[in-house]
C-alpha cells in the first residue's frame, strides 16, 4: 500500500514537472518570445484602436450596443431608463457611454495574451478559452456601466471616484487575472493527463 502511495505522488510531482516544462518548452526564451509578441500586438491593436477607431468614430455603433444591452439591464431591475445613441437617462440620472467603456482593451489584453502563451494546448481549446473569457469581460463591462448608473443615482458625488479609480483600475487587472486563470487551468490540465500516462 505504502509502495503504491509513494508511486502515485512521485507519477503526480512527474506530472507536475513536465507540465510547468510546457511553459518553458519550444525553443529559447519562450517566455521572452511571449512578451514581445503580446506587446508588438497590443501596440498594433492601440495603434488601429486610436487612430482608427476613436479618432475616426467608428466604435459608435458598438457603443450605441452597449448603451442598447446597458439600458435593457437597467430596464429588467425596474429603471425608467431611455437610451438616445450613447446616452443613457432617466429623470434621476444621466449618463453617456463613452470611449473607453467599450471593455475593447481588455477584451484584446486576454485574447492576445492567450494566443502569445507558450502553453502547448489545442487551437480548439484556444478558441474556446478567447470566446469564453470575452464573453465574460464584456458582461462584466455592462455590470460595470449598470453600477454606476445606480451610483449616479444614489451617490452622485462619487461617480468620478468610482468610475475612474475603482471600476478602471480593476478592468486593468481583470484581463491579466482571467490569464492567469487560463495558464492555471492549462498546466493544471496538462499534469492531469501527464498524471493518466505514468
Amino acid at each position: 500500500m505504502r509502495q503504491q502511495q509513494h508511486a502515485q505522488t512521485v507519477g503526480h510531482r512527474e506530472g507536475d514537472r513536465k507540465a510547468r516544462q510546457s511553459w518553458r518548452s519550444g525553443g529559447k526564451r519562450p517566455v521572452l518570445r511571449f512578451v514581445i509578441v503580446l506587446v508588438v500586438l497590443l501596440g498594433a491593436f492601440n495603434y488601429v484602436y486610436y487612430v482608427a477607431f476613436v479618432r475616426g468614430d467608428l466604435l459608435r455603433p458598438h457603443l450605441e450596443t452597449t448603451a442598447r444591452l446597458t439600458g435593457g439591464i437597467l430596464r429588467v431591475l425596474g429603471n425608467d431608463v431611455r437610451v438616445s445613441g450613447t446616452s443613457v437617462s432617466s429623470s434621476r440620472f444621466s449618463m453617456g457611454i463613452d470611449n473607453g467603456c467599450d471593455a475593447l482593451q481588455a477584451v484584446a489584453f486576454y485574447v492576445f495574451a492567450v494566443v502569445a502563451s507558450p502553453m502547448r494546448v489545442s487551437l480548439l481549446a484556444r478558441a474556446v478559452s478567447i470566446v469564453l473569457g470575452s464573453l465574460l469581460l464584456v458582461g462584466v463591462n455592462l455590470v460595470r456601466i449598470a453600477s454606476l448608473y445606480y451610483v449616479g443615482v444614489y451617490y452622485p458625488n462619487a461617480f468620478e471616484t468610482v468610475h475612474i479609480e475603482v471600476w478602471q483600475t480593476m478592468f486593468v487587472f481583470l484581463p491579466i487575472f482571467l490569464w492567469l486563470i487560463w495558464v492555471w487551468w492549462v498546466i493544471r490540465r496538462s499534469a492531469e493527463l501527464a498524471n493518466a500516462t505514468v
